[in-house]
């Protein structure tokens, strides 16, 4: 029998929607407009491919863009019929197939839990293996590019789902000049201290590592001082498989088009809040930027205990 404690992910189930005129939403589900300006239903995850009929939501247009501030921009609606739109914003009153509805569920993510063996629990730490995985931290301004990346988190109280760690950037250069943060040797960047807790990037399930810095960091290249802040994702997997000591999880971090590639999330109690967004920030001197930071290939994170994401 395995113990569950707060670590991981699970997702609530989704609810069978009622062709009748009348039905009950979850407290945990969300009625929000179908439509964002023009936009309208889509029948892909990214909400890139709009479906046909911009007001009429036929079969297999499942998808709706979340206008505002909504950590997760397009989420799946719950549609299993042709009448899955509704009339109104409290999503109680099932729109006619043929009017514009306006409204959709959606499932919000439920709670965070990992599974340790009978008698295991924290302390647990992930530390990655050997790599040298391309790096690059770029902005406007400049970049710094990197050979090699090492990673150790720790998390030593029970039932949290964050924790402390470090990440170490090797061989890091910018242009010709070596970089390091003080103290530490030639070309080595070491982020310590970091905050780390698990999140919801979206609802496919995916779960993410978010990385906080304390404090802003100092990256010495030669007479140019580098300063970094903020924060970043990187995914993490598998979930609903269990893990030895000897297995490893798989976590990326990437840019996408010089934007970072995950950056909304929505924290465990997020039952009621607007989604969030990470965000790093660099100065290479002309004042803070955005940045963006890749890691060319996915990092090996081994358990030091036998372990499962549940999702």
């Amino acid at each position: 029998m395995r113990y569950i404690s707060t670590i991981g992910l699970a997702f609530i189930a989704a609810l069978a929607l009622s062709l009748a005129s009348i039905t009950t939403a979850s407290a945990k589900d969300i009625c929000i407009p179908t439509r964002n300006a023009a936009e309208g239903n889509h029948n892909n995850a990214d909400c890139s491919n709009p479906a046909a009929a911009l007001n009429n939501w036929v079969l297999g247009d499942r998808f709706i863009r979340i206008p505002g501030n909504n950590a997760l921009g397009c989420a799946e609606a719950l549609a299993t019929e042709f009448k899955m739109k509704y009339a109104n914003s409290l999503c109680s009153v099932v729109a006619n197939p043929v009017d514009t509805g306006g409204y959709a569920l959606y499932n919000r993510p439920g709670a965070i839990a990992v599974s340790f063996l009978a008698g295991e629990g924290v302390p647990v730490t992930l530390k990655s293996e050997s790599n040298e995985f391309a790096t690059k931290l770029e902005s406007k301004s400049g970049k710094l590019e990197g050979k090699g990346v090492s990673v150790e988190l720790e998390d030593t109280k029970a039932g949290a789902i964050s924790g402390k760690g470090k990440v170490v950037f090797l061989k890091v250069k910018n242009g010709a000049t070596e970089c390091n943060t003080e103290g530490a040797a030639s070309g080595e960047v070491v982020l310590s201290g970091l905050e780390w807790r698990l999140v919801f990037t979206n609802v496919t399930p995916t779960l993410g590592i978010l990385y906080t810095l304390p404090k802003a960091a100092t990256i010495v290249c030669g007479k140019v001082k580098v300063q970094l802040e903020g924060s970043v994702i990187a995914s993490i997997s598998p979930i609903n498989m269990e893990l030895s000591t000897s297995e490893a999880f798989s976590s990326k971090e990437s840019c996408k088009e010089s934007e970072q590639e995950l950056s909304a999330y929505l924290t465990q109690e997020a039952e009621e809040e607007e989604g969030k967004s990470a965000e790093l920030k660099v100065n290479f001197g002309l004042g803070k930027e955005k940045a963006c930071e890749n890691i060319e290939g996915e990092v090996k994170l081994q358990p030091s205990k036998m372990l499962e994401v549940v999702g």
